[in-house]
């Protein structure tokens, strides 16, 4: 398993650092993500819960996630620093979103037997200006083998004065955007 996390951390950092925006010599702005004040990553990011099957099936027959989410792959990452760092997700109060049998609400029961995890996920930069609402799965989509995630955020866009707008133009050959993963 950790050979797997150490590739799907370093899929994170190859991804900050190839999306297809301008090069910069700043090293401190090398992740194109470090270049924005309102930042979002959503995707399946593939991580998984440390734990086996049958211990992950008796948790979630009692509705305890807490021990699976203490075992989880990308919290402990973070926790360490090793990816998405600054980031932060909102609390995870959802079942696990993978690994369904297509067109069930059943976890895999394929020979491998799939551990439940919640491989999709939504992050951001904190802000003062972004607030989550709302972050949950919809299991009741059952055309995959996982169940999508969701969130609702404020985000207050601040109008930039004419001035600052002018001298920022002028430092910055191009536009902005906000990255969405």
């Amino acid at each position: 398993f950790q050979e797997k996390v150490q590739l799907r951390n370093n899929d994170y950092h190859e991804i900050e650092k190839r999306l297809p925006m301008r090069r910069v010599k700043d090293p401190a702005k090398q992740y194109c993500s470090s270049r924005f004040d309102r930042v979002f990553w959503a995707g399946d990011l593939n991580y998984r819960c440390l734990n086996n099957r049958a211990v992950a099936d008796t948790l979630l027959r009692d509705n305890n996630v807490e021990p699976l989410l203490n075992n989880e792959q990308l919290i402990q990452q973070m926790r360490l620093g090793k990816v998405f760092d600054g980031y932060q997700e909102a609390e995870i109060k959802f079942r696990p979103t993978y690994k369904f049998d297509v067109g069930t609400n059943t976890y895999d029961t394929s020979e491998k037997l799939r551990v439940p995890s919640w491989t999709d996920r939504i992050l951001w930069k904190p802000n003062p200006h972004i607030e989550c609402m709302k972050y949950d799965s919809t299991p009741s989509i059952r055309t995959s083998d996982h169940k999508p995630v969701y969130a609702v955020f404020k985000v207050i866009a601040l109008k930039e004065d004419e001035e600052a707008r002018r001298k920022r133009l002028n430092e910055v050959k191009g536009s902005a955007a906000c990255v969405i993963q």
